[in-house]
């Protein structure tokens, strides 16, 4: 905490005032297809099913979040191989894909101009397209960090990235 104080403090006040203007441009437009859905005033399928695949990616990125802590807890220099991590290198990053999903599902389920699709998709798209980047960053810095370990090259050969490989 204090090296993100001390970072804090040493960044330039136009910096601070352009990411706090990014970061409020980019809840307001995640918050579209909630604020869309809400205006409906109806509980439509698309509504459901969005909801639903937000709980169960909150569910997966919670549950894995707290698997990976464990073991960071108790060997933290060691990958995480088990649990969520078992079936897929990245179930933190798969919840929180299938969260944005899930809210994408439902705005465009009750929008009905070109101007609300774009504005119920371009948040949630952007956190996607973040989540796959990250995957594909932290892959490769596994890959250096943890070959020589003994489990490791078997369980980056049997898991995907984001997905389960079947």
């Amino acid at each position: 905490m204090a090296n993100v104080i001390q970072a804090d403090e040493a960044m330039p006040k136009p910096v601070k005032l352009a990411l706090w203007v990014n970061c409020s441009l980019l809840l307001s437009y995640h918050l579209m297809a909630v604020y869309f859905a809400a205006n409906a005033a109806s509980l439509s399928a698309g509504v459901v099913v969005g909801a639903l695949t937000m709980y169960a990616g909150t569910i997966i990125e919670g549950l894995a979040d707290w698997q990976k802590q464990q073991v960071k807890n108790a060997t933290p220099h060691q990958p995480v191989l088990h649990g969520l991590f078992r079936y897929v290198r990245h179930p933190n990053y798969l919840g929180e894909i299938l969260l944005q999903v899930g809210l994408i599902v439902a705005g465009l389920s009750v929008v009905g101009t070109p101007g609300e699709t774009l504005a119920v998709v371009i948040a949630p798209g952007y956190i996607i397209a973040l989540m796959i980047t990250e995957a594909r960053r932290v892959d490769a810095t596994q890959a250096t960090t943890y070959w020589n370990h003994p489990e490791y090259p078997a369980w980056r050969a049997r898991t995907g990235s984001l997905l389960p490989r079947l």
